[in-house]
């Protein structure tokens, strides 16, 4: 029996990535998605994001990443975004640089927060961080995630870049991340080659943080030495499973010519509601389109072909977490969007299919 429209959907976008805003108080110079304390043109309206949500909710999504810019410069929009995911049970993490927080924090512990997601790079913030911005971002997202655990928030999740100046900071982290009960999604420096990679930062701009083929041995042992945590018990997720360190070892993936053959079995969405070609780059062709757009059958195989015109247009990047995560939900979908949601560690998936 031939699919429904909305089956083909949940197939095709099992997970959703939007920038609710591209609105941030800060200038971190390795950024290109934000737009210092001003929005982008036509970004969406707290009922037009309503309505993107019970689209995906119809759809079938796993779950909704939802970050910036920065969410909180929405200010009492957030809260009420919160609000309404609560309402329609719509499983969502939210990814904040955490400064300010307490003006919202009770407001969205009333509203219903089941998560709060922030960048942690290192334990040792103040020490670690020679930018003001990220010694800044790092500071507050500590604190953030520990008064949102302290106050039953239950998925508080540290995210956390792996780079070539904090490689080996980050078993530590993770095993005292852990300690506290909160999660660790830890994934690679990513970085592009092209103007409409805007999310991905130019290779030159982050060159001292890449790694080389030297660096392989460093990322081997610090990869055993993860999944020796995840065997412990450690809330870690991504960094180890489906080989994802080892593909640094890829001369493709160092010159930033990974190139995607397909489009990503996740849907990522603009600021203006408009479809993005990939987490990194905005693209040429399918930003024309809006995203409920999707719902509308007759446009479904129009957008796909146009996704495929515009994943061609790209000359590469470094980025492969998209290529890892969806071949993680082509071999285990289950097991994959309970990882997703934190229902169970990475772990699980290290029993049953090996590292």
């Amino acid at each position: 029996m031939r699919p429904s429209h909305y089956e083909r959907l949940q197939e095709m976008f099992s997970k959703v990535e939007l920038f609710v805003t591209r609105k941030c108080q800060l200038d971190c110079s390795y950024c290109n998605i934000k737009l210092v304390n001003k929005r982008m043109p036509g970004e969406l309206s707290v009922e037009e994001w309503k309505r993107a949500f019970a689209f995906f909710k119809r759809m079938g999504t796993s779950i909704v990443i939802v970050y910036g810019g920065e969410p909180l410069s929405l200010g009492d929009d957030l809260v009420e975004l919160v609000r309404y995911l609560r309402e329609i049970d719509l499983p969502y993490a939210i990814i904040s640089n955490s400064i300010g927080f307490e003006r919202y924090a009770q407001k969205l512990i009333d509203a219903g927060l089941r998560n709060w997601s922030a960048s942690v790079d290192s334990m040792e913030p103040e020490q670690f961080h020679t930018d003001p911005y990220n010694k800044v971002r790092a500071v507050s997202s500590l604190r953030a995630l520990r008064w949102f655990k302290e106050h039953g928030v239950s998925d508080v999740v540290a995210c956390t870049t792996i780079h070539n100046q904090n490689l080996e900071h980050v078993p530590d982290l993770v095993r005292r991340l852990s300690r506290e009960g909160i999660w660790c999604i830890a994934t690679m420096i990513q970085g592009g080659l092209q103007a409409d990679h805007d999310y991905a930062s130019p290779k030159d701009s982050i060159k001292e943080l890449l790694f080389t083929e030297k660096d392989v041995p460093r990322l081997e042992k610090v990869r055993s030495e993860l999944i020796g945590l995840i065997k412990d018990g450690a809330l870690l997720d991504w960094a180890v499973c489906p080989d994802y360190m080892r593909i640094w070892s890829n001369p493709l993936v160092r010159d930033f010519r990974w190139h995607c053959t397909r489009q990503p079995g996740m849907l990522k969405v603009d600021a203006d509601g408009s479809i993005r070609c990939c987490t990194g780059r905005r693209g040429q062709i399918v930003p024309k389109y809006k995203v409920w757009e999707l719902e509308d059958e007759t446009k479904f195989d129009l957008i796909l072909n146009d996704f495929q015109r515009d994943i061609a247009l790209c000359v590469g990047c470094s980025w492969t977490a998209e290529w890892a995560c969806e071949e993680m939900a082509k071999k285990d979908r289950v097991l994959f969007e309970k990882i997703a949601r934190h229902e169970v560690t990475i772990g699980a998936w290290l029993n049953k299919y090996g590292a």
